[in-house]
């Protein structure tokens, strides 16, 4: 079958701001007006998608009530894909796309830009794989930086014990924000779900991040170095209880010698959880938990103990 669709918005906001000065605000009296519009087309059949749409948000444009991040830009966006759909293969289906866009200044300036090109595959074992290719420009400042980096993702769930396994990877070119420079680098995200009976079940999360730069002033080397570890583990007593553990490690390490402004070598926090749950009834469970936080103390180089907690709960539904 096929499938076209045409949907466009225009909206206008107004705003007036009283007169009034005090400690903490300062309103002008001003009113402020502007406008905003969007329109979108979509086409669609069993083999080909194709999707256009442009956005503008006046500077003025208030948005308080709705969920507009920013105002005072227009975009405009294009993908289009073709899918294939192969017999008897591992791969049952295979989507071939590309992804634009590009936001600019009323004046024209480009805020952002991305050029992508790649393919998204579903396979066995409930299995999916994205691969990107990815040219991106954004505005740090008063400059346009670059970037190249390339994105594989992986997942599936392979069977009851390995229930879940994923990974998200991008590597090439990146852009240190901070320092607003272009660099090298590569982020790394995995999960993982494990049960190894009906009673237990193991949840892990891993990412890792780093950025290098060479610059012609001769600053080159390591950056940082960020990553995050999460491990959650559910044992499962009966239908009516059940003891959760939560442990999570977070660390950046940084090269204070390549940044434009003062930081730290180090940071790094842990924090863990236990918590007991028993269901007297269906109306009642009582809860029983202890939770501990620890920071990096620069002076004795180790993690120290910020603060803890314990605590009990009892949930009782009342029904008249």
């Amino acid at each position: 079958g096929q499938s076209d669709n045409i949907t466009g918005q225009l909206l206008w906001s107004e705003s007036h701001t009283p007169n009034r000065t005090d400690l903490t605000e300062q309103w002008d009296g001003r009113k402020i007006n502007d406008g905003a519009g969007l329109l979108y087309w979509s086409h669609s059949t069993r083999k080909e998608d194709v999707f256009a749409q442009v956005q503008s948000f006046g500077k003025d444009f208030r948005a308080d009530d709705g969920f507009i991040p920013q105002v005072g830009y227009s975009e405009a966006y294009l993908e289009a894909g073709y899918t294939l759909r192969p017999k008897k293969a591992f791969l049952s289906r295979i989507r071939l796309f590309s992804a634009n866009y590009i936001d600019v200044r009323p004046g024209g300036d480009v805020l952002s830009q991305r050029l992508s090109f790649g393919s998204g595959m579903d396979g066995r074992w409930n299995s999916f794989f994205r691969y990107e290719l990815n040219a991106d420009a954004i505005r740090v400042g008063d400059q346009l930086l670059h970037r190249f980096r390339p994105r594989l993702q992986a997942q599936a769930i392979p069977g009851r014990v390995v229930n879940s396994l994923a990974i998200d990877t991008f590597f090439g070119q990146e852009i240190d924000f901070a320092n607003g420079r272009e660099g090298t680098g590569a982020t790394i995200a995995g999960s993982f779900v494990l049960r190894p009976d009906e009673h237990l079940e193991l949840r892990g999360n891993i990412s890792r991040r780093w950025l290098n730069i060479d610059e012609p002033n001769g600053m080159k080397g390591r950056l940082f170095t960020a990553q995050v570890e999460r491990l959650r583990t559910t044992l499962s007593f009966s239908a009516r209880s059940f003891l959760r553990l939560i442990g999570q490690y977070t660390e950046t390490k940084r090269n204070p010698d390549l940044f434009t402004f003062e930081v730290g070598p180090k940071t790094a926090s842990f924090s863990g959880s236990a918590l007991f749950a028993y269901k007297l009834n269906w109306q009642t469970v009582l809860f029983a938990g202890y939770g501990d936080e620890r920071a990096f103390d620069s002076d004795t180089d180790k993690l120290e103990a910020s603060s803890r907690q314990l605590f009990t709960k009892i949930s009782y539904a009342w029904q008249k």
